[in-house]
C-alpha cells in the first residue's frame, strides 16, 4: 500500500495529511495543523519560515510507513539563494506594502497590458515581479548576491532534497511565466534590468524531486522518502479534483483567505478584455489552463471579527457571527472589497466611510455588517462568472465549492441563489487532497486522472444547493453594478 504525506501550505495555516487508497475509497487523516503569522521587522513583512521547516520536519519524522511526501503552497512568494545554495533571508510575505513601489516602478517603465499578454497573470502588486523589483529598489546588496530564486514549494523541495527545480504551476503564478511555451521571460526581465539567469529548470507536475535522504536538513537525513513535486500551487491541487477538470459547465470557486472562481479553457486567454475585467491564467494540473479571478476572500471577515473583538472586547465564535449574519437584514449596504488594500485599512472605517460616499443607508448591526460584506463579495463573483461567460462565449450551469468556505450552508446558499446556478460544496480539504492524488498517480496507483477522480467523489461527501430566490440578487446587483470593478 502506498501512503503518503501531503504538506499542504495556506497563508495561515499548514497541515500534514497523510492518505491511502483502502478497498477502494481514499482514507485521509490529519497529522498535523499549525497557525502561523506574518512577523515585522526592519519595515519588512516576514514568513515564521524556520517554524514552519521545523513543523515540517518533525511531521516527516513522526510518521511511519510512508512512501513519499510532497508540498503545495499559496502563489507568489520566493526564497532566494546565494552563490552557497544558502537562504539569503528569510522568505518575504506577498502582503510586505513595499511590494506596491516595485508595482508602481515597473508600471512607469511597461505598459500593464503588455506584460499580461507575456504572462497571462491578472495585475497585483503582489505577484513575485513586483516583490523581485522591490527586492531591487529596498534591498540592493540582498539582490546582489542572488543566485537562485524558487518559489516556494520548490524551496522546501530543494530543503528536502538538495535538488532545485521550478514546478510549472507554481511558476505560472508569478508574472514572470511563459504560459503557452512553459518556461521563465526572460525577455521581460531583461527589458527590467532583473537579473533572469537565476531560475532553476522547469518540470511539470508529478515529477519525482529526490529523496530526503540527501536533504539539506539534518534531522531528516536517516530518512529515505520519495519527494514529488506534484501542482505545488494549491489552487492547481485543489481544481484537479473537482468537477471543473473534466465538465465544461462547472466552475470551480476555492473559498478560503482569497477566493479563486472561474474554469478551465483550452489555451492561455490573452485578449484586451480579459485585461480589463482583471482575470487571471494560471497552468493547473497536468498543463490545463486555468481561467479566473483572485477576489478578497474570507480573511476580511476574521480582519472585522478582530476589529469586533478590540471595539467591544469579545471576540464572536465563527458559530456565533454565523448566526447573527443569518438573521441579519439582506443587502443592508455593498462595498467594493476589491477597491483597498486590505492590510492597510480598517475595516469598519472603510465600510463607514465607503457607504457615506456612496449615498447608502449605514448597517446598523454587527449581523448586518457580517452579511453586507458576504453579499459584497458574492457580488463580485456574480461580476466575475459574467465576465468569464461574456469573453468565453460560453454559459456554465454549476459551481462547485472547495476549500474552508465549503462547509458554511448559509453561504452556499447565498452563491447558489446570487449566481442562478447550482451549487456542489466540497471536499473543505481540496487541496491536500489533490496533492495526495497527484503523488498517489506518481506512484502508480491510477491509470488515470480521471480514475484519480472517480476514487475522490466516491471518498467524500458532497452537498447540493440549488438556487431558489435568485431575483433579489438580480435586481440588487443591476443597482450597485456600477460600483464593481
Amino acid at each position: 500500500m502506498n501512503k503518503v504525506l501531503a504538506i499542504d501550505m495556506g497563508a495561515t495555516s499548514i497541515r500534514g495529511i497523510i492518505g491511502f487508497v483502502e478497498n477502494g475509497i481514499l482514507q485521509i487523516e490529519e497529522v498535523m495543523r499549525l497557525s502561523h503569522e506574518i512577523i515585522e521587522q526592519e519595515g519588512r513583512r516576514y514568513w515564521q519560515w524556520d517554524n514552519l521547516i521545523e513543523k515540517i520536519v518533525e511531521t516527516i519524522n513522526e510518521q511511519s510507513g510512508l512512501t513519499s511526501v510532497a508540498c503545495d503552497t499559496w502563489g507568489v512568494d520566493f526564497g532566494i539563494l546565494n552563490k552557497q545554495g544558502e537562504l539569503i533571508e528569510t522568505p518575504v510575505s506577498y502582503r510586505d506594502s513595499l511590494h506596491t513601489d516595485g508595482f508602481n516602478k515597473v508600471k512607469a517603465e511597461m505598459d500593464l497590458f503588455d506584460i499580461y499578454k507575456l504572462t497571462g497573470n491578472q495585475i497585483m502588486s503582489i505577484n513575485s515581479l513586483f516583490q523581485y523589483m522591490a527586492l531591487k529598489m529596498f534591498r540592493p546588496e540582498k539582490y546582489e548576491k542572488i543566485e537562485t530564486i524558487l518559489m516556494t514549494p520548490d524551496l522546501i523541495n530543494y530543503l528536502l532534497t538538495g535538488n532545485k527545480y521550478s514546478e510549472m504551476t507554481i511558476a505560472s503564478t508569478s508574472q514572470m511565466f511563459d504560459l503557452k511555451n512553459r518556461c521563465w521571460r526572460i525577455d521581460l526581465l531583461d527589458q527590467l534590468d532583473l537579473k533572469s539567469d537565476v531560475f532553476a529548470p522547469v518540470i511539470n507536475n508529478g515529477e519525482y524531486v529526490g529523496s530526503t535522504k540527501d536533504s539539506l536538513l539534518p534531522n531528516l537525513k536517516n530518512k529515505d522518502l520519495k519527494v514529488y513535486s506534484i501542482a505545488s500551487h494549491d489552487t492547481a491541487s485543489a481544481v484537479s479534483v473537482t468537477r471543473a477538470f473534466f465538465d465544461p459547465g462547472c466552475l470551480f470557486l476555492s473559498s478560503g483567505t482569497w477566493s479563486l472562481i472561474g474554469g478551465l479553457s483550452e489555451e492561455p486567454v490573452l485578449t484586451r478584455e480579459a485585461f480589463d475585467s482583471d482575470l487571471t491564467n494560471e497552468t493547473g494540473f497536468q498543463g490545463q489552463n486555468m481561467f479566473f479571478k483572485n477576489i478578497t476572500g474570507l480573511y476580511l471577515f476574521e480582519k472585522l471579527r478582530d476589529e469586533l473583538a478590540a471595539r467591544d472586547g469579545k471576540r464572536l465564535t465563527h458559530k456565533e457571527a454565523d448566526a447573527m449574519t443569518m438573521d441579519a437584514k439582506p443587502f443592508s449596504y455593498f462595498i467594493n472589497v476589491a477597491a483597498y488594500d486590505l492590510d492597510s485599512i480598517t475595516v469598519l472605517d472603510t465600510i463607514r466611510d465607503y457607504v457615506a460616499e456612496t449615498g447608502q443607508e449605514q448597517p446598523e448591526t454587527v449581523g448586518e455588517l457580517l452579511r453586507g460584506l458576504y453579499e459584497s463579495m458574492i457580488f463580485g463573483y456574480m461580476k466575475t462568472v459574467k465576465d468569464l461567460e461574456r469573453i468565453l462565449d460560453h454559459t456554465y450551469e454549476r459551481v462547485q465549492i472547495i476549500g474552508g468556505g465549503s462547509k458554511i450552508d448559509f453561504l452556499n446558499q447565498m452563491i447558489a441563489d446570487a449566481l442562478n446556478k447550482e451549487v456542489v460544496a466540497g471536499p473543505d480539504e481540496a487541496s491536500a487532497i489533490g496533492n495526495i492524488a497527484g503523488q498517489l498517480l506518481a506512484l502508480g496507483e491510477w491509470d488515470s486522472i480521471e480514475d484519480a477522480y472517480n476514487t475522490v467523489a466516491e471518498s467524500f461527501e458532497y452537498k447540493i444547493y440549488k438556487p431558489q430566490n435568485p431575483e433579489p440578487w438580480q435586481e440588487r446587483y443591476s443597482k450597485i453594478e456600477e460600483l464593481l470593478t
